[in-house]
């Protein structure tokens, strides 16, 4: 080993990795130092803002290292600055408009953003946080770059990124129901409410966990709904209008279902060539995976009433 009073290490390699210790000797004896550990990294890849990785699709799944990342001039600070100087970059071209949704898994608490921009020093944040999600609204043909860093200094590993679209998540990107009867099966775990969103049934949380359902029937009659999903309350609401701010309620319903089940938790009735606008969310924040059913019925006609009584259809 080294002898002389200063020890330096004037081109790290992998194999400068290992431990040091310092000794110290005089007449009176010999003392070591505890020995301290040098770990040398390989360079990320993609640990530049100029080396992102791309990424690309409606969905997918990529696995990471953030060990060894740095951060570089003129980086921004991702939600704090342990983030920056241990990011990794993320390249991502929105196919369509909606929501995009970028969950983190790993073994260390993550800080994340995502930007726009075609260089460090003229990047715009879109969103950021010190979790394990990022849900911004993404445009279509748009290039958004995402930071993935550690909140704690000492933390750093093995993650993984997984990304999806929600393409039906707002009023104007409802998603088409084609056809007086049908089923489609849809995940609201990470829709958002807009501004000017109704309340679509007080005192839950549809409303922030709501997916869009645009939907023009054939014929007159009625329209029933049903859902499967285990356990967890389904919030339908059903509306007519043309925006957000003209929109009136026809139908709502609060459904708790068991899978599989084709029991209606809501008839209202139609009219043929009118469009119903249909908002489909969670209570209490409950988001999953849901399978929707619809069909529609004849009206019922009404050939006899006794007793002075009153009756009515399409009431939920």
């Amino acid at each position: 080993g080294a002898t002389a009073a200063t020890f330096s290490i004037s081109s790290v390699q992998a194999a400068s990795s290992g431990s040091y210790t310092v000794t110290v000797t005089n007449p009176v004896g010999t003392l070591s130092s505890t020995a301290a550990a040098l770990v040398v990294l390989s360079p990320q890849a993609a640990d530049n803002f100029a080396d992102a990785q791309t990424i690309s699709g409606t969905s997918g799944q990529v696995s990471g290292n953030n060990n060894g990342a740095t951060g570089e001039p003129l980086e921004p600070t991702h939600v704090i600055p342990a983030a920056t100087a241990s990011s990794v970059w993320y390249r991502w071209t929105a196919p369509e408009n909606g929501t995009a949704v970028f969950d983190f898994s790993g073994n260390f608490t993550a800080a994340t953003a995502v930007y726009t921009g075609a260089s460090l020093g003229a990047l715009t944040r879109i969103s950021h946080f010190n979790m394990l999600r990022l849900v911004f609204t993404a445009t279509a043909g748009t290039t958004y770059f995402i930071a993935v860093g550690s909140a704690s200094p000492g933390a750093r590993g093995n993650f993984t990124l997984t990304w999806r679209m929600i393409v039906n998540d707002a009023f104007a990107q409802a998603q088409n129901l084609t056809g007086n009867s049908g089923t489609l099966t849809a995940n609201n775990n990470g829709a958002t409410g807009e501004p000017g969103e109704p309340n679509h049934v007080i005192g839950t949380t549809a409303s922030s966990t709501s997916l869009w359902y645009r939907w023009t029937p054939t014929e007159d009659g009625l329209a029933a709904f049903s859902y499967e999903r285990d356990g967890v309350p389904v919030i339908f609401a059903a509306y007519t209008g043309t925006s957000l701010a003209s929109i009136t309620r026809v139908s709502y319903a609060i459904g708790v279902v068991q899978s599989p089940s084709n029991t209606p938790i809501t008839y209202f009735q139609i009219k043929a060539g009118t469009t119903y606008h249909i908002a489909v969310g969670s209570s209490a924040y409950s988001t999953g995976t849901f399978r929707m059913n619809w069909f529609t019925t004849a009206a019922p006609i009404i050939t006899q009433q006794t007793g002075g009584g009153s009756f009515s259809t399409g009431a939920t």
